[in-house]
């Protein structure tokens, strides 16, 4: 019998720790439905070094991604340097990242991004981002410098390659 109740606990253990990490997990990569961006898409915010930062800095750019992310998520962190591998080799084309957090830390994203050496610019979510983000992360979508979505929402993590494929197609249309 104890037998039995030791392994009943081992399973709802597990079945506990699944369900907790469902936002962290890494999905298969896949396209994830949200709705269009209103006509006059942008936001206004300070980033987490308390400079302003406004969607309309980024109108010259010919990508704008924006990589919605969490400290506690184990995908997500692992995915930051590759994000700055191509943030410093794509800047020059025209790509530019935006890291956006909602209920981590702020000192907790802060310690993180010295740590791991990002340099690009990472704020708190916004009321005009929250119809983007999904019930996963990390989420990531892309707008251009007019402020159109373009390309799919990308939910999980991808390398520094599967990213730098994303973003050739993007910047070829």
């Amino acid at each position: 019998m104890k037998k039995h109740l030791r392994l009943l606990a081992a399973a709802l253990a597990a079945f506990a720790l699944m369900i907790s990490c469902a936002s962290c997990s890494k999905p298969e990569p896949q396209p994830a439905t949200v709705s269009d961006p209103p006509a006059e898409f942008g936001f206004s915010a300070s980033d987490i070094n308390g400079d302003p930062i406004s969607f309309t800095d980024f109108s010259d750019r010919k990508v704008i991604m924006i990589n919605f992310w969490e400290t506690w998520c184990g995908p997500c962190v692992n995915e930051l340097p590759d994000l700055q591998k191509l943030y410093e080799a794509r800047a020059d084309d025209g790509l530019v990242i935006i890291g956006v957090y909602s209920s981590s830390e702020k000192q907790d994203v802060e310690a993180l991004v010295k740590k791991l050496g990002i340099t690009y610019p990472i704020m708190e979510c916004v009321p005009s981002l929250e119809g983007f983000r999904t019930e996963y992360v990390p989420t990531t979508v892309f707008f251009d410098g007019s402020g159109n979505f373009i390309g799919s929402t990308l939910v999980g993590s991808r390398s520094y390659e599967a990213w730098d494929g994303v973003v050739s197609s993007l910047m070829s249309k």
